[in-house]
């Protein structure tokens, strides 16, 4: 319990700032100040408590912009070149700012890679 010096009054323990006359008494401490549902990955709005609340932060709609991006990509640059690029793309795939992205990237390009390689095949098949 703290003691206010201007007017003499003890404030309770969650207490900071005197409600009679305003005084400051102590800081708030820095783990205080972050706003309520706060996530370091960028997914402000949504604590992560459960497994479906893990499931709603990945699969939101830059999980589904990413997947997309990232199989028009692997589409072309597998069916142009004729090998899959997907290693070369490992860097994309670390932490963001937002935990959709990476995986959207990972399950897009390989999908796509995978999707160019079986086009390749039924097309080279189809003209024998």
């Amino acid at each position: 319990m703290d003691f206010c010096p201007r007017c003499g009054r003890y404030l309770k323990e969650d207490e900071f700032q005197c409600p009679e006359c305003g005084n400051v008494v102590r800081q708030i401490p820095h783990d205080d100040v972050r706003p309520d549902g706060f996530q370091p990955n960028g997914n402000e709005n949504v604590t992560v408590t459960s497994g479906k609340d893990i499931v709603k932060a990945i699969f939101d709609k830059y999980f589904f912009i990413a997947m997309a991006i990232g199989f028009v990509a692997m589409f072309a640059v597998t069916y142009m070149w004729g090998f899959h690029f997907i290693l070369f793309c490992i860097p994309l795939f670390f932490p963001m700012g937002r935990m959709s992205i990476g995986p959207g990237l990972l399950a897009g390009m390989t999908v796509g890679s995978l999707t160019a390689i079986l086009w390749k095949m039924y097309m080279v098949s189809a003209t024998v």
